[in-house]
């Protein structure tokens, strides 16, 4: 049975390099957060996409991004109350500012694949 205290900090750790790495990140690159969200949200669903050899009209990608992002805020809600910044407003931002594009892109894909008479959630064979 693993020990709990020494899990507890890998996983401690582990957030706390990521939320590092975001950090210098968006400092180093000099850009807004927001925009930040905006493109590593679509450039993570079309890197899925390749990665999975799925279509953009596909959800599988899209789910990924989501499940992502849903971690990626739950460390920031985690990070800003040991700051004692606790807010969760700002993490709903992000989270929308995230996944507004893939939205967009996956369900254009879907109707785009809808007007041409194929089934929009399955990759084409062939």
């Amino acid at each position: 049975m693993p020990n709990l205290d020494s899990l507890q900090d890998v996983v401690w750790a582990i957030t706390g390099v990521w939320f590092w790495l975001k950090t210098s990140l968006e400092l180093g690159i000099g850009v807004d957060d927001n925009v930040l969200h905006l493109v590593g949200g679509v450039v993570l669903q079309l890197v899925f996409c390749a990665l999975f050899r799925l279509p953009l009209a596909s959800w599988w990608p899209w789910l990924a991004v989501c499940v992502l992002e849903l971690l990626n805020e739950a460390n920031d809600i985690y990070w800003a109350v040991i700051a004692g910044d606790a807010t969760v407003r700002a993490s709903v931002v992000d989270f929308a500012m995230t996944m507004t594009l893939p939205t967009v892109l996956v369900l254009a894909a879907r109707r785009a694949r809808g007007a041409q008479g194929e089934d929009a959630a399955e990759p084409a064979s062939g």
